[in-house]
């Protein structure tokens, strides 16, 4: 990871080349834990450094994509939430209590002028209203 944070660099898979660069990237890590018998309640503790890691079972990573539908909409979730330590097992819930908070957000004023700019909002657009799915 540190090297990779540390310059661009060139990658080549299936005779196709691309450049990544890493500097301007912001890097999430994710722990995915499968396990058959995992104690209840395990609270995971939050990581300190530059880089957010965060543990999920492999049914809330899975979750997380049949919500989100996006690598890049779940990677934005990763980061929102790599700050707190929720009960591993317990993202579902994190999520729709997000999803219900941007739903209920004042929206902010737009700048852009024009048709429909006060109907402008701000809240994630990583986290649809409970009960909707993005598609």
């Amino acid at each position: 990871m540190r090297r990779l944070k540390a310059q661009a660099c060139r990658w080549s898979t299936g005779g196709r080349s691309v450049n990544i660069g890493s500097p301007a990237v912001d890097w999430a890590g994710v722990i995915i834990i499968e396990h058959p018998d995992l104690p209840q309640e395990l609270a995971i503790a939050t990581q300190d450094g530059n880089t957010p890691v965060i543990a999920l079972l492999r049914r809330n990573w899975e979750f997380l994509f049949n919500q989100l539908r996006s690598t890049h909409a779940v990677v934005g979730y990763l980061h929102r939430v790599a700050a707190s330590a929720p009960v591993l097992g317990g993202e579902p819930e994190r999520y729709y209590e997000l999803a219900a908070a941007d739903a209920e957000a004042v929206p902010e004023p737009s700048t852009r002028p024009g048709p429909g700019a006060a109907d402008s909002r701000t809240a994630c657009r990583c986290c649809p209203p409970p009960g909707r799915q993005r598609r």
